[in-house]
């Protein structure tokens, strides 16, 4: 294939590098601001008495789902393939996490007893938390980031970087 076929690659990667890093900025800060703002007002909530820690432990989760997407821009940005595969396994995760919650959410609240307990906090804490990600899931970037980037690579093997 002639490379004046290829130059949308290098630039589309390169894209998605510099949308990785806003995306974390605008995550990080909507997610320190409601982790203050929780952690300021949190009252207990009738039928979700662990909401704290699920909220915290998301907060975790996410936390290290935006330091990774960082990386991966960084990677982007250069060219560097551990980009690729660095996105590809936030993307997948980010993907499945938000699926994966909500069933668990949904089969521990119909379990009843203390399980109902744990599920109803966990769809709680998912009401206050979840906002470093959130502006990813409002626009749908994990599965357009995934579908576009693997489609950019294809042939472009050669010229982004793999050290």
């Amino acid at each position: 294939m002639p490379s004046s076929k290829r130059n949308w690659q290098k630039p589309t990667i390169q894209g998605f590098g510099c949308a990785n890093l806003f995306f974390v900025a605008v995550g990080l800060y909507f997610q320190v601001e409601t982790l203050f703002s929780v952690g300021r007002r949190h009252r207990p909530i009738e039928g979700a008495p662990y909401d704290i820690e699920a909220f915290y432990i998301m907060t975790a989760m996410e936390f290290v789902s935006l330091v990774l997407l960082a990386v991966a821009g960084f990677y982007l940005l250069r060219l560097n393939r551990k980009g690729l595969l660095l996105c590809n396994v936030v993307f997948a995760y980010e993907i499945a996490s938000l699926f994966v919650s909500s069933v668990l959410e949904l089969a521990l609240g119909m379990a009843g007893g203390k399980w109902a307990l744990v599920g109803g906090s966990m769809a709680a804490a998912g009401g206050i938390g979840g906002m470093g990600t959130a502006p990813q899931i409002l626009i749908g970037y994990p599965l357009i980031g995934l579908i576009v980037l693997n489609i950019a690579r294809r042939g472009f093997n050669g010229h982004v970087k793999t050290d």
